[in-house]
């Protein structure tokens, strides 16, 4: 395998111990060859196309995040329709690119305090931790595969702040193979891997595989919700279950590799190898 890519996006959730913010951080995406990239992002015109021929249109896990997008567009009726049937959509997709070959890798690390002014002040922290987590399994991943060429792909951030974090913290990892707290990357330096000198940045609503991640990362929020018993509809867990076999590690070894919980111990890691096993039964 020449050149693979890994599409990656980031998202919050509030957990069950009383933070006055959210308390969790997701980071995570996907990793494949251009042959699959091209193939997912037929999948996603053609599911599309039974909407809309114009398939120039973003999709997302909350549609409603899109609500602003399609009513300076003038195509609110689309939007409106996208929304009623999205579970329809959403699952189709699922379905589809469960018969192609790519690999999930996620991430996510749940912040010490309850605090608000803590958490805000430790945001960039759990940041960086989550975002190097990930990264690093990345960079596992390609060794296991051989592969000579990588590219990273993430949604622009929405402040500067997080964009700055991601260049610095891949830099370190890319030159040195350590995270800018000079944690170890397993891997190694991932220069050494192939990885290109920069992260590239587009916006989701251009690119169908950054709204195919977007869609991943959303099935894994609900998850989470399920293990946290936060969530009833089962929506969630029955979309990433159709994609079980792409999480790194499946089926017995998904904790650490493809699915990535910090801290290691404690009821949040704990609440999650719990419900990991039914995605395989």
């Amino acid at each position: 395998m020449s050149l693979i890519r890994w599409y990656g996006d980031n998202s919050y959730i509030q957990g069950i111990w009383g933070a006055e913010i959210e308390d969790i951080l997701i980071f995570g995406g996907i990793a494949l060859d251009l042959e699959t990239g091209l193939t997912i992002s037929t999948i996603m015109k053609e599911v599309k196309k039974l909407y809309n021929q114009e398939v120039d249109f973003p999709v997302k896990w909350n549609m409603k995040d899109l609500k602003s997008y399609y009513e300076k567009k003038g195509i609110v009726d689309l939007y409106q329709v996208l929304l009623q049937e999205s579970k329809i959509w959403r699952y189709k997709i699922f379905q589809e690119a469960a018969k192609t070959e790519f690999t999930i890798i996620v991430a996510s690390i749940k912040a010490h305090s309850a605090k608000r002014k803590v958490i805000k002040k430790n945001r960039e922290k759990l940041t960086r931790y989550v975002f190097s987590d990930a990264i690093m399994r990345v960079g596992l991943h390609v060794k296991e595969m051989k592969v000579s060429s990588v590219e990273i792909v993430l949604d622009w951030p929405e402040d500067k702040q997080s964009r700055y974090i991601f260049d610095e913290e891949y830099q370190s990892a890319l030159a040195y193979g350590v995270t800018c707290e000079k944690q170890k990357y397993h891997c190694g330096a991932l220069s050494a891997l192939g990885f290109n000198d920069s992260i590239f940045f587009t916006s989701m609503k251009n690119c169908l595989l950054l709204q195919f991640c977007d869609l991943i990362i959303g099935a894994t929020r609900e998850f989470i919700d399920i293990a946290l018993n936060k969530e009833k509809d089962t929506f969630g867990f029955d979309c990433l279950k159709e994609l079980r076999l792409k999480i790194r590690g499946a089926p017995r070894n998904v904790i650490g590799r493809g699915l990535i919980i910090a801290p290691t111990t404690g009821e949040f890691i704990d609440r999650i190898n719990q419900l990991v096993p039914k995605l395989y039964e």
